[in-house]
C-alpha cells in the first residue's frame, strides 16, 4: 500500500531488497558482501592500530623499543582481540540500542506528525508477501515482527517532546565541543585529568550535533515551530568535518586506551614478576648477566659444550630470534634487561610456573 504523502514507501523498497537477497540476486548479495569486506578491513586496521600503541606503551615502560619485538600485522591484530574486543562490543551494543530507539519510536512518530500522513500496509506482512512459507510460518513471522513495534508504539514520545529532546541534545553538544576545545587549549590543566573521558565526549557531541542536524533537515516539517527558518539539509562540508572529527575522536580514544592497557599490563607484570616463567640460560662464554635475584655457575662437568650457567631470570619477550629477559628482581628505573641473540653459543631453558 503506498502512502499518500511522504515520498518512496520505505517498507515495499525494503521488502524488495531483502526478497532480491533472498532469491540470490546477485547484486543485492554483492553489496551484503561489500557492507561486511568494509567493516571487517575498518575493525583489523583498528585493531592493529590498538595492538601496536599497546605493544609500544608496555616495552617503553622497561626502555624497549617496539621494533626490537620483530611484531606482524599478524601478532598485532591477535595481541589486542582479547584485550579491545570488550570494550568494542559495548559500543556496538550502545549503538544497536540507539539505532532501535531511532527506528521504533523517534521516526514512526515524526512519519505520523506529517500532514497528510497515510499508514502504510505492515512491513512484516510485505516480507513474507508472496512467499513459499506455509501460511501458519508466515502469520507467526508477522506477529514476531509486530511485536516490538507494538511494544514501542506504547511508550512513543509526540512530536513537541522530540522538539524538545532535540534543543536540549543540541545545546548539549555544544557545551560538550567547547569543553573537549578548553580541554585541548589547557592539557596540563584539563586534558590530563579527564584522560580517556576526553576523546568520548567529543564522540558523544558529535554524535548529538549530527543527529540533531539530521533530523531537523529530513522531518523540518514537523520539528519546525511557526515563524522559525527553515533548516537546509546537511552540507557535504559540514558532514565531512563531523566525520572527521569522529574518526580523529575515536582514533584518539583507542590510543589513549592502548596506553593504559600497555602501561596496566607491564606494572602488573613486575608486581607478579616471581610468577613469570623461569629462564635459565646455558652459555659457551663468560656473559655479564648481573642484577637482582640473578646467580651465576661456572659449569665444571668435563666434555659439556656449555661452561657457564645464569639462573634466577623471567621472560620478557620471546621473538624469533631474540630474547628478552628481566632480574627476578627487577626494579623500574633501576635494573636493567638483557637482550639474548638466539644462536648456537646458547641454550635457554623455560619452566612455566
Amino acid at each position: 500500500m503506498d502512502r499518500a504523502v511522504g515520498g518512496v514507501d520505505t517498507a515495499d523498497s525494503s521488502a524488495a531488497s531483502i526478497g532480491g537477497v533472498v532469491s540470490g540476486d546477485p547484486v543485492g548479495i554483492l553489496a551484503i558482501v561489500g557492507v561486511i569486506a568494509s567493516q571487517v578491513v575498518l575493525i583489523t586496521a583498528v585493531l592493529y592500530y590498538f595492538g601496536w600503541v599497546r605493544s609500544n606503551t608496555f616495552l617503553s615502560y622497561f626502555g624497549v623499543d617496539a621494533s626490537i619485538a620483530g611484531y606482524s600485522t599478524t601478532d598485532y591484530v591477535l595481541l589486542s582481540i582479547r584485550v579491545a574486543f570488550p570494550p568494542f562490543i559495548r559500543a556496538a551494543l550502545i549503538v544497536l540500542v540507539l539505532v532501535g530507539v531511532h527506528r521504533l519510536m523517534v521516526m514512526p512518530t515524526l512519519e505520523r506528525a506529517k500532514p497528510g500522513f497515510t499508514p502504510p500496509s505492515p512491513f512484516a506482512a510485505q516480507i513474507v508477501a508472496g512467499s513459499a512459507a506455509p501460511l501458519p510460518m508466515r502469520s507467526a513471522v508477522v506477529r514476531a515482527l509486530r511485536r516490538p513495534q507494538a511494544l514501542a508504539s506504547r511508550w512513543r514520545p509526540g512530536p513537541s517532546v522530540i522538539r524538545w529532546f532535540l534543543f536540549a541534545a543540541h545545546v548539549v553538544g555544544v557545551t560538550l565541543v567547547a569543553v573537549v576545545l578548553t580541554a585541548v587549549m589547557l592539557p596540563a590543566q584539563i586534558g590530563v585529568a579527564l584522560g580517556l573521558w576526553l576523546p568520548l565526549t567529543l564522540i558523544a557531541a558529535v554524535t548529538m550535533l549530527g543527529y540533531v542536524t539530521y533530523l531537523r533537515s529530513v522531518c523540518s516539517d514537523v520539528l519546525s515551530t511557526p515563524g522559525s527558518p527553515h533548516v537546509a539539509p546537511l552540507s557535504r562540508a559540514y558532514t565531512l568535518t563531523l566525520l572527521t572529527l569522529g574518526l580523529a575522536a575515536t582514533l584518539w580514544a583507542v590510543g589513549l586506551y592502548g596506553n593504559q592497557v600497555g602501561i596496566g599490563t607491564a606494572i602488573n607484570m613486575v608486581d607478579h614478576l616471581p610468577d613469570q616463567p623461569d629462564v635459565t640460560i646455558y652459555s659457551i662464554d663468560r656473559m655479564a648477566i648481573t642484577g637482582p635475584g640473578i646467580v651465576a655457575a661456572e659449569i665444571t662437568q668435563p666434555g659439556t659444550k656449555y661452561h657457564y650457567q645464569y639462573s634466577g631470570l623471567r621472560l620478557l619477550l620471546h621473538s624469533p630470534d631474540r630474547y628478552l629477559l628481566l632480574p627476578e628482581g627487577w626494579r623500574h628505573g633501576q635494573d636493567r634487561l638483557f637482550l639474548l641473540r638466539d644462536d648456537n653459543t646458547i641454550r635457554v631453558d623455560i619452566t612455566a610456573r
